[in-house]
């Protein structure tokens, strides 16, 4: 199955064909673009597109096994003063870090 390759952006949705494959760009709220960086950044983007409903004890289970403490310390002090839905997942995922 090919894969879409998406990118946020502060601009408008585009879609970019590149032989034959298709970029797109999506629009983010300036909120969405900011906060965390690299691996947290990844695991708040995939909670926020499975969506408060979708996020179930499989998915913070998988989630706390795969991030190291140092990460779920690091997940939890940058969701912090973020959406409070996903602060409360952070928090679950970083329950047995210490």
């Amino acid at each position: 199955m090919p894969s879409k390759i998406i990118y946020l952006t502060d601009g408008p949705n585009k879609e970019v064909p590149i032989g034959r494959r298709t970029i797109y760009f999506k629009h983010a709220r300036p909120k969405a673009l900011a906060g965390p960086e690299g691996k947290c950044a990844l695991v708040v983007q995939a909670l926020r597109h499975l969506g408060k409903k979708n996020v179930g004890a499989s998915e913070i289970a998988t989630l706390r096994a795969e991030l190291s403490p140092a990460d779920k310390q690091m997940l939890l002090k940058e969701t912090r003063f973020g959406v409070d839905w996903i602060y409360k997942v952070a928090s679950q995922i970083a329950e047995k870090a210490a």
